[in-house]
């Protein structure tokens, strides 16, 4: 017969207990802290755009690049950031998408608030008449006179 086999033998740890939960959650570590050496994303983009001067926008990869450069302590989802706030820039009309490249529109530029909103006035003139729901009615011909 064959000789005992050497299994490697498990350690089992336990669960830690709901106290050693609450003790934690009381007491969170300094671990998670949040440092900003840098402006806020739209900041840096139009910033980088502004600097940049390149008649035909910027692309992502040279905006980021310029980014890296000026700012320090870049959090590790820098590109996705990028991204993401590119795109809303984008959405709310304070820059535009060209070929794959940013730049400012050509009509005046739209003032930003502290918070990164657009401060659009809203012009009443534009609104229009309202539509009903539905096909329109059809126009009736006018009727001869004889």
């Amino acid at each position: 017969m064959h000789g005992p086999i050497n299994a490697p033998q498990e350690t089992i740890e336990h669960e830690p207990t709901a106290a050693a939960h609450v003790a934690h959650a009381a007491n969170p570590t300094p671990n998670r802290t949040l440092s900003h050496d840098h402006p806020p994303y739209y900041e840096m983009i139009t910033a980088a755009i502004a600097r940049l001067k390149e008649k035909n926008g910027s692309s992502r990869r040279v905006i980021a690049k310029y980014i890296e450069t000026q700012y320090t302590n870049l959090p590790p989802t820098h590109s996705a950031l990028l991204t993401h706030n590119l795109k809303r820039l984008k959405n709310n009309g304070q820059i535009v998408m060209v070929k794959h490249s940013y730049k400012f529109p050509k009509s005046a530029h739209v003032p930003v608030s502290g918070n990164g909103t657009v401060n659009v006035p809203f012009d009443h003139n534009s609104v229009g008449s309202k539509r009903r729901p539905g096909r329109p009615p059809k126009p009736q011909p006018e009727p001869r006179s004889k």
